[in-house]
């Protein structure tokens, strides 16, 4: 789906806006984030006025702005401007947020279900995530 094209925009643009940050190209890399930002709020405006949701976008969307938080968190702490420690504890809470979903999920389920069961995108799943505005400003 289109939402979904846009969503994985987001991961592959990544590499490029950090690459952009660490070779001093900062209106470049302002480009991509204002670039990932738009494409963030159209997959999500596009799948609810389309009816293009799927299990997939659900699971990929929140995947995508981890990529690019922790990417950007990344470089500037290459540059030295941002404390390793910052980063440290993004990707906790990041990791941290995934580990509560798989853990809640097999807690559960009614019959033991396999890891892989719990990171497939194919399907749908009974959890809905929801960004929280808090979500929105990190």
């Amino acid at each position: 789906t289109v939402p979904n094209v846009l969503t994985m925009s987001r991961i592959v643009g990544t590499p490029a806006v950090c690459w952009a940050l660490c070779a001093g190209h900062h209106q470049w890399a302002l480009a991509g984030l204002v670039a990932a930002a738009i494409t963030d709020h159209l997959d999500g405006y596009i799948a609810r006025r389309f009816d293009q949701q799927s299990a997939l976008g659900a699971k990929l969307d929140p995947i995508a702005d981890k990529v690019l938080v922790n990417g950007v968190a990344l470089a500037l702490v290459y540059l030295d401007a941002l404390p390793w420690w910052v980063l440290a504890v993004v990707a906790a809470r990041d990791v941290a947020l995934v580990a509560g979903y798989m853990v809640y999920k097999y807690v559960t389920s009614p019959v033991p279900v396999p890891l892989s069961s719990l990171i497939r995108l194919d399907q749908d799943s009974d959890i809905k995530i929801q960004a929280t505005e808090f979500s929105k400003f990190n």
